[in-house]
């Protein structure tokens, strides 16, 4: 793969991930409102979900488009990857808090912020430490 490629690639990996970061807020801005009768909630949801995928994405788009890794398991492809995978399992686990954000703020009512927000990074922090077990195992495997 040449520089220019890879340049080309990492590009389109950032602008995925930063298009998600503008287009989520947006998103569950306009579910908390409709839905949950609570803009402020929806856009913290959203916000959550946007900075999670922003990083999460791209990395794990950059994983999957390793075209030397064909055959490599997933503890050579961490191995091989530049990046630590720990923030952007955090990443992964604020990607899904958004959406727990929500089922939360269906289950109070009127939607507690204070509450969705802590059942979010309660995931967010779970899905982090789960996530680091499991690749601390996956790269100990392949070694």
């Amino acid at each position: 793969m040449s520089a220019d490629e890879t340049t080309s690639n990492e590009f389109v990996r950032r602008l995925i991930g930063s298009s998600t970061l503008v287009t989520f807020p947006i998103l569950f801005g306009v579910i908390g409102y409709t839905a949950l009768e609570s803009l402020p909630y929806g856009l913290t949801a959203g916000l959550f979900a946007g900075v999670g995928s922003y990083t999460f994405v791209p990395w794990l788009l950059g994983l999957a488009g390793d075209t030397d890794a064909e055959e490599a398991s997933l503890g050579e492809l961490l191995d091989a990857s530049e990046e630590s995978p720990g923030s952007k399992l955090f990443g992964l686990g604020l990607d899904m808090a958004g959406p727990v954000m929500i089922a939360v703020g269906f289950l109070t009512e009127p939607p507690n912020l204070l509450v969705g927000a802590a059942s979010g990074l309660l995931v967010a922090v779970t899905v982090y430490l789960v996530g680091s077990a499991f690749v601390g195992r996956v790269t100990a495997d392949a070694v």
